[in-house]
């Protein structure tokens, strides 16, 4: 089966892990990567990607026409479409191709800037062409149905093997960090809980963006004594994950998020994962036995205490690994499934 996956191709955690996970699978598979239609960087190409429109988002939907007419997808996979036009998905599917899409963020919420909204702009218009359309989080299969779109389905986000792994090198027992948050600042209150870690003296460390914002940046590089504002890269990554006894995830309120990617990348190297609480992180890991979570940053630091005393977070890493490989949440799972649904439309038009 030929797939050609289409998006911004720039970073390996979006569309090259689908990409590569339908090749693992022993599919054709074919790129397409916009971003590259935005080179060299300038003023120009700058107020075309953040306006959606100029020559270069033209030539984008042009291009990809012509690379689907010399590849002949059996399904093209659209990621998180900023730029694709619904004419040219309509052009793809009279040439025999099935169309998906996919929004790992959400295009509902009201939480963004203006300019971030406008991104959006093309998707929302595009879905109602595409043959099925693929979400984050359930909200948005009610936001769909609002304006008339109801082929949506939920394709939950995922870990990549060769980024999310245990590393057997490092001893769950001598393990020196108690707790570890590797994430972006937003103004929701997470950095309440972290100044709380600091009042009792917790060992922890964080890395991320945006933390200058924060009323606490002051006193938490000086608590940590390194300059946390920092993009962990693969290997990075990685080992700052590996290296927590207890992993702390805080849920995006922009996105509206009940559940993160992390969520799935805590589990996958064998680290506790402590979690903002919401019915859908319970609907996947089991209270207190595959994970724990926390509504106030009081409850954070109780359960943070009560796991570190006498290694009770091993447990809670182990069960939630098991539950984490049971339920396959890698991006070779989330590419089976979207196969399936690409069966289930073929299997429907006969």
């Amino acid at each position: 089966m030929k797939i050609l996956v289409v998006g911004a191709g720039d970073y390996e955690i979006h569309d090259p892990a689908i990409a590569k996970g339908f090749s693992e699978l022993g599919h054709e598979v074919r790129s397409f990567a916009w971003h590259e239609f935005f080179k060299p960087v300038n003023f120009f190409k700058k107020m075309q990607r953040k306006f959606v429109l100029g020559p270069a988002v033209r030539n984008i939907n042009k291009t990809l026409i012509k690379s689907a007419e010399d590849f002949s997808p059996n399904l093209v996979f659209i990621y998180r479409n900023i730029y694709i036009h619904p004419r040219t998905i309509c052009v793809l599917k009279k040439r025999g191709a099935v169309v998906f899409s996919y929004n790992n963020d959400d295009p509902f919420s009201k939480k963004y800037s203006y300019f971030n909204r406008q991104l959006s702009r093309v998707y929302l218009k595009s879905v109602h062409a595409c043959d099925h359309n693929f979400v984050f989080r359930h909200k948005n299969i009610q936001d769909f149905n609002k304006i008339g779109v109801h082929n949506v389905s939920i394709l939950r986000a995922f870990f990549i093997k060769e980024r999310a792994f245990c590393l057997p090198m490092i001893d769950k027992e001598e393990k020196e960090v108690d707790v570890i948050f590797v994430g972006h600042y937003e103004l929701d209150g997470r950095d309440e809980y972290v100044n709380s870690l600091i009042d009792q003296k917790i060992k922890f460390e964080l890395f991320g963006f945006g933390w200058k914002a924060s009323k606490y940046y002051l006193r938490i590089r000086d608590y940590l004594g390194y300059d946390f504002s920092v993009h962990l890269h693969s290997k990075d990554y990685n080992e700052a994950l590996n290296s927590g006894k207890i992993a702390l995830v805080f849920l995006s309120k922009l996105n509206n998020d009940t559940y993160t990617t992390r969520c799935f990348e805590i589990p996958a190297v064998k680290t506790m994962m402590l979690c903002e609480r919401t019915e859908d992180m319970q609907s996947m890991f089991t209270e207190d036995h595959e994970a724990a979570y926390f509504s106030s940053p009081q409850e954070c630091l109780e359960k943070v205490n009560f796991y570190l005393e006498n290694n009770r977070y091993k447990a809670i890493a182990e069960n939630g690994y098991q539950r984490l490989m049971q339920d396959g949440h890698e991006a070779k799972d989330r590419c089976r499934e979207i196969l399936d649904k690409y069966s289930q439309i073929c299997g429907a038009r006969k």
